[in-house]
């Protein structure tokens, strides 16, 4: 029924007859076309329905007064062009849901119910009308504005249909070009639904609480609901009031399953309340009634516990409190340790609450535990001490003797430590051991494992040695005295030296070698403990040292270079040690001790002193080992102890000494020397910076070298010696090598203003030297 105008222009006059003009797919009749100024055209056409929808199509073929055609025309010069709408609208998606926290496809009085929906087209301005559960939307809005999306919302109301799929429908809706859509009822495109529930669940109570007391109360509840669920919660919880209600909501927070029981086992004289929520969220409390459980075992107070040490008579009390307290099951009993539990002894005997009793004298000994006990079943397990009484004799057992003599634990001298040991069968105190009559020194104790010791003394009596142990235990019970050892052997006492006789003495001498031979007599001798030695002086003892072993009258040779004194120990077993004189001794089978001058640097004739020690007289010569090619060297008394060094050429030289004594023993020792005439190179010197002021840091550094080695720098200022460089001073570490580089540095300056002069100079190992 619309117009469609096509307006359009030519360059000359053409002919109206042969138009032929098309309109979205149909021609325009020749009465609707005009020439309505000179060259300028208008053509129009009526829709009349079977144009496609979408942009019309134009074509224009037309000719001139001659009859020449011209370029058919399929398009606007200006873009401009007409789109046809024939179609109505549709409703493309539509979804409900609810604003319930617990589900939202169920609401309850008070939630909202949504209705979000799209068409397929934007809409003219118009409103669309939904209806929600036979109930106009609350609000219906373009979400965003101009956009395709629409929604709806409607809040539940009292009466609202309860435990169907809320209906709703959709209509009076009209695109742009009016086109009017169709109405939609109750189809979702996501399959989504609502219903509605403002009924709560009711609560049964299939077994409630029970009288009591008792420790475990086993409860059941039914709860029932058109839309309770799996997802409904049920929860239990505790009131102080008997009164069930949201005052109580932080206490109901124990889960529970829908008619399955569940047990209540704390210590309950309060109200116990149900709460369940159906799924979307309707919620009823209930309670069920009240409590009387009791699952705490009885405070058990040991009053007076066991001492824990050996008594003739435990007396013991204890106080045991409960609200429901068995005074029949108050129990004691003796056990293996002191861990107390419901599978230790307690049938030895009942106890009266708060009443002193006695457990009787005769040996018993075990950890006290104590049980009590209330009507409800409860127990309480507590240990009490450690229960021992005592009438027995302790027994001394295991007794040993020996000694710390370092040569065998069966012998003591004086100054030993006799040691016995012995255990007793329980504890014990008042322990006394004697030992040779006299008391021990110290007595130990580890877990009745006794140690008692005695150091020996001058005077006491040799032979076995006697001892005597004595003890009583805690309860004062006395063992029998104890004289002789369980095991092992006894200890013998000596304190006697051994005797010292010579059989063939020292010689005169001098001799090369002296054949000796001693006898030693005594009563524990072992010839192993029998040693010579030497001494600077006549008098042989302790401060001498005397360990070479010989046997007992047994001839034994003395080689080396001997003018001192011969002199012998004799050990007998307990280490008794006599200290002999044999002699002086007069012996030589050692060479000549030489001591010759250090390596050395020189450039002129030098004396090499030498120091040559033997006991007896001696020869000398000086020889020439190592020299440069072509060299003369001139020693000046070359068999003589000290002579002089002269030679030619620089280079390394090695000169011996060979010394030979009056035996024929020979020696000798070398000096290194190196000859050196020449003058060493300073070159290269520098001072960074050259230009430094008050409180800097100069480092002044230089070349040196020299034919054989550099062996020192020394550094000036201003003729000022400030420094000798160390091997520290040096890149490689160390002097010694033919160039060195040498750098030193001065902290903090504090020159007069102006200029100073700046030296360095090295040396070599003959002091020659050389200054840049």
């Amino acid at each position: 029924g619309d117009k469609v105008t096509l307006n359009f222009s030519s360059n000359e006059q053409v002919n109206k007859s042969m138009f032929v003009i098309n309109i979205g797919g149909q021609s325009v009749p020749l009465s609707n076309i005009t020439n309505t100024t000179a060259f300028n055209w208008s053509a129009f056409r009526v829709l009349d329905g079977s144009e496609p929808d979408g942009s019309l199509d134009i074509s224009i073929e037309y000719t001139d007064m001659a009859g020449n055609e011209g370029d058919v025309e399929t398009s606007t010069d200006d873009s401009s062009e007409v789109v046809f709408d024939n179609t109505n609208p549709t409703i493309d998606r539509v979804t409900i849901y609810t604003n319930n926290v617990r589900n939202s496809s169920y609401g309850k009085l008070g939630d909202d119910v949504e209705l979000e929906f799209s068409f397929s087209e934007k809409l003219n301005g118009t409103i669309p009308t939904v209806m929600i559960d036979g109930n106009a939307a609350d609000s219906v809005t373009n979400t965003p504005v101009g956009s395709v999306n629409w929604t709806a919302v409607r809040m539940f109301q009292v009466g609202d249909t309860e435990a169907q799929y809320i209906e709703f429908n959709i209509s009076g809706y009209y695109d742009e070009m009016g086109n009017p859509g169709l109405t939609v009822t109750n189809d979702t495109t996501d399959g989504s639904w609502v219903k509605y529930d403002e009924t709560s669940p009711i609560v049964t109570v299939n077994n409630g609480t029970e009288v009591g007391p008792l420790k475990i109360d086993s409860v059941n509840v039914t709860v029932s609901d058109i839309n309770l669920g799996s997802s409904a919660t049920m929860y239990y919880g505790f009131s102080v009031d008997g009164v069930c209600d949201v005052t109580d909501d932080s206490a109901l927070v124990n889960l529970f399953n829908n008619t399955k029981p569940f047990d209540i086992e704390e210590d309950h004289q309060d109200y116990l309340c149900v709460k369940s929520l159906d799924i979307p969220g309707n919620v009823v409390y209930h309670m069920v009634g009240q409590l009387n459980t009791d699952n705490t075992a009885p405070i058990l107070d040991i009053v007076e516990g066991a001492e824990g040490v050996p008594v003739q008579t435990e007396t013991l009390k204890f106080n045991a409190t409960d609200i429901n307290l068995d005074t029949n099951m108050l129990w004691y009993g003796l056990n293996p340790d002191d861990n107390c539990t419901s599978t230790d002894n307690y049938a030895d005997d009942m106890f009266t609450d708060e009443t002193f009793f006695n457990i009787s004298a005769g040996d018993k000994y075990g950890h006290l535990c104590v049980k009590a006990g209330d009507s409800a079943g409860n127990f309480v397990y507590e240990y009490a001490g450690l229960v021992h009484t005592d009438n027995t004799f302790p027994i001394i057992s295991g007794i040993t003797i020996s000694s710390n003599n370092s040569v065998d634990t069966e012998f003591a001298k004086q100054g030993d430590k006799v040691t016995i040991m012995f255990e007793v069968d329980e504890d014990v105190e008042n322990v006394v051991v004697m030992i040779d009559g006299n008391p021990a020194d110290m007595v130990s104790n580890v877990s009745n494992n006794y140690t008692a010791y005695r150091t020996m003394q001058a005077g006491d009596t040799e032979g076995n040695i006697t001892f005597s142990i004595d003890c009583d235990d805690i309860a004062g019970n006395a063992a029998t005295t104890k004289t002789t050892i369980n095991s092992g052997n006894n200890v013998e006492y000596d304190e006697t030296l051994p005797t010292v006789t010579e059989v063939l003495d020292v010689d005169v001498g001098p001799v090369k070698m002296d054949t000796i031979q001693i006898d030693v007599n005594d009563t524990n001798l072992v010839s192993a403990f029998l040693f010579y030695g030497f001494s600077a002086d006549n008098v042989c003892d302790v401060s001498d040292n005397i360990t070479i072993q010989f046997n007992d009258n047994i001839a034994f040779n003395i080689t080396g270079n001997h003018k001192d004194y011969l002199c012998v120990a004799g050990i007998d077993v307990p280490g008794n040690k006599v200290y002999h004189l044999v002699g002086q001794l007069n012996t030589d089978n050692v060479k000549p001790t030489i001591t010759v001058p250090g390596d050395m640097i020189i450039s002129s004739q030098t004396n090499l002193d030498a120091t040559a020690i033997d006991v007896n007289t001696m020869s000398y010569s000086w020889t020439v080992e190592t020299a440069p090619g072509a060299s003369i060297v001139t020693m000046g008394t070359p068999l003589a102890e000290d002579t002089t060094f002269d030679t030619d050429t620089d280079g390394s030289y090695v000169v011996r000494l060979t010394v030979t004594d009056g035996a024929g023993n020979s020696n000798y020792s070398e000096v290194s020397i190196e000859w050196d005439t020449s003058m060493t190179d300073t070159y290269s010197l520098s001072v960074s910076p050259n230009n430094p002021v008050q409180g800097d840091d100069i480092t002044i550094g230089a070349i040196v070298s020299d034919t054989i080695s550099v062996r020192g720098v020394r550094v000036y200022i201003d003729g000022v010696e400030y420094a000798n460089l160390s091997d520290s001073d040096l890149e490689d570490g160390a002097f010694g090598n033919v160039s060195e580089v040498v750098s030193y540095v001065i902290e903090n300056i504090s020159f007069a203003v102006g200029t100073h002069t700046v030296s360095v100079v090295g040396f070599d190992g003959a002091q020659y030297e050389s200054v840049t």
